[in-house]
């Protein structure tokens, strides 16, 4: 099994079906929300991939281009719930995500978000996402 740190799950959980589960959705969307770098109120994929290359940045700490256990600090190495989630972004199976597997991994909630499928994610598409993120959570 790929173990992938928990710090870097936290920045880009890929919710399941799970009720348990749906407060990693209600962060994804809050880290989509960041990625609105032009400040218009809605996020491209091109927006969510760039964002994205820059959290890459941010959390590969000894700047050789892989996430690994090696990036992570001790005390989030315990996750495995996380960990597993993660796993679909290492596409050959190494143990390490690469630049190119993080900013081209899955994006499920952007997809979920995305309502109507052109690639662009609406200030409307955003709260509909967080209120069904919300009714998950409390099962309503």
């Amino acid at each position: 099994m790929t173990k992938i740190p928990l710090w870097i799950a936290m920045l880009v959980a890929i919710p399941l079906a799970s009720p348990a589960l749906a407060q990693d959705g209600s962060r994804m969307i809050e880290q989509m929300e960041r990625a609105d770098s032009n400040g218009d109120g809605a996020v491209s994929r091109a927006e969510l991939l760039t964002y994205r290359a820059d959290q890459f940045d941010r959390i590969d700490r000894n700047d050789d281009g892989i996430l690994n256990n090696s990036d992570m600090p001790p005390i989030a190495r315990i996750r495995e719930r996380i960990q597993t989630q993660l796993a679909a972004f290492d596409r050959n199976g190494d143990g390490n995500i690469t630049r190119s597997e993080f900013t081209r991994g899955p994006t499920v909630v952007f997809d979920r978000a995305d309502t109507n499928g052109d690639g662009l994610v609406t200030q409307a598409e955003i709260l509909a996402a967080r209120r069904a993120s919300l009714e998950s959570q409390t099962g309503r």
